[in-house]
Order: C-alpha cells, then sequence, then structure tokens
C-alpha cells in the first residue's frame, strides 16, 4: 500500500484501462481533472478508475499523448489513424 495521500487528477474508464480500448474520448474539466474513455455510448460512475498524479504520472502523460487541452475542453477521435478534434465544453452550470 503507498505511503503518500492519492491526489487522483483523473479518471479512465476500465474498458481503456484493464481491456485495452482505444481511448476515443479526452475531457479536461474546468477544474483541470482529467477524464479518459473509450467510445462507448454510456458509462457508469462505476466503470471508472481513479489516476492519481504520484502513481499513474507516467500513464497520464501516455494517455494524454501530446494533446495539449486547456481546462474546458474535450478531444474525440474516431480511431487511432484520425487526428483528434477538439470542442469546448459547456460552461460551469450550463446543461449539455
Amino acid at each position: 500500500m503507498s505511503a503518500h495521500t492519492h491526489d487522483f487528477v483523473g479518471c479512465i474508464c476500465s474498458h481503456c484501462a484493464r481491456d485495452g480500448a482505444l481511448i476515443a474520448q479526452i475531457i479536461r474539466h474546468h477544474d483541470g481533472f482529467w477524464e479518459f474513455a473509450c467510445d462507448a455510448e454510456e458509462h457508469d460512475e462505476d466503470d471508472f478508475i481513479g489516476l492519481c498524479a504520484a502513481c499513474d504520472g507516467a500513464a497520464l502523460k501516455a494517455h494524454k499523448a501530446g494533446l495539449q487541452l486547456k481546462a474546458g475542453e474535450w478531444a474525440s477521435r474516431e480511431d487511432i489513424s484520425q487526428p483528434w478534434e477538439i470542442f469546448l465544453l459547456p460552461a460551469e452550470g450550463e446543461e449539455e
């Protein structure tokens, strides 16, 4: 067990983390929290695994794959051969 307090700065869906599914969506929430997900239509909260800055630093860097998303941006791609498309998230408090 780790001696440090985990600083969860992101999460990844279990389909990507455990099953090797392609990361098809990357969200950098307004508060800076990162979210990595496959292209599944819906995910439950239980489908996500926390990413700790200290424990998963290298993985976080690899998952971002050179993307320099700003807080409030979302990137999506159809498959690994396609470029990332960048979108803006709705402002905090606005409905999607």
